[in-house]
């Protein structure tokens, strides 16, 4: 069943809401490669999600409390797709405070973690349809996401303005995650350039993948969407563009 939200500042703190909001990000860790984690202008403000929107972060709970799925999003003043262009992940949450008190115009998905024995179940439509319900009730226009398509890292070189093209021998979209929120009604806006940036030393990258990078060049990494570019000053800088995806709920 779907959890009731951390739908209460008052509450975060307490034992339960702390629990669940831990619950949550540990199951958000568990799915992607740990350097999505590292320092971004993004990631430095992640907490913001749940101080600025708590009804958008959603657990999905078995019977015996344990979370199985999650979504975490907050509203924004965008409402178009052309206003999405130079926009991504890190900018949504650097200016999520900022915008915290404008009309939320549309409501952004940030992330939307299953747990894997439950890929397949329909939990990903059901938790999509109540992000859906909660931005109508919000008047929100649109549900907008930067899309980070799951089959990507396995063609790292391939520019992602030609990876949203392709389509499987039915002509559906090739990646499951885009061709879900295509069969949910849902288009392909732009790409999203830069969408998340993070800069380290080659020692942590080599530290964390078991890669030699002091030569400077592009280097593939594992779960990365396009190759790390390691500098002459030793910093290796990960540029992930992700895909955004627009949901308009007006007549629907």
């Amino acid at each position: 069943m779907l959890s009731h939200p951390i739908d209460r500042l008052d509450l975060v703190d307490s034992g339960a809401e702390r629990s669940l909001r831990e619950e949550i990000d540990t199951l958000v860790r568990s799915n992607l490669p740990e350097f999505m984690f590292w320092a971004s202008p993004g990631n430095w403000r992640w907490h913001h999600v749940y101080e600025v929107a708590p009804d958008l972060q959603i657990a999905a709970c078995t019977q015996a409390g344990e979370v199985i799925g999650a979504v975490n999003a907050l509203p924004v003043p965008l409402d178009a797709p052309e206003q999405l262009a130079g926009q991504g992940y890190d900018s949504v949450l650097v200016d999520a405070k900022v915008n915290a008190g404008q009309p939320a115009r549309s409501v952004c998905l940030l992330s939307l973690s299953i747990r894997p024995e439950h890929r397949k179940s329909g939990l990903a439509e059901r938790l999509l349809q109540e992000v859906f319900a909660r931005a109508r009730r919000m008047s929100a226009r649109n549900i907008i996401a930067p899309l980070r398509p799951t089959k990507k890292a396995r063609y790292p070189h391939v520019p992602m303005s030609e990876f949203i093209l392709w389509r499987d021998s039915d002509g559906e979209a090739f990646d499951p995650w885009i061709r879900t929120h295509l069969e949910l009604g849902g288009t392909i806006a732009c790409v999203a350039e830069s969408s998340l940036v993070v800069r380290q030393p080659v020692a942590r990258w080599e530290a964390a993948t078991g890669q030699r990078m002091r030569v400077p060049g592009t280097y593939t990494v594992a779960g990365a969407l396009s190759p790390v570019v390691v500098d002459l000053q030793g910093v290796g800088t990960y540029c992930e563009d992700n895909v955004w995806i627009v949901h308009s709920l007006e007549g629907n």
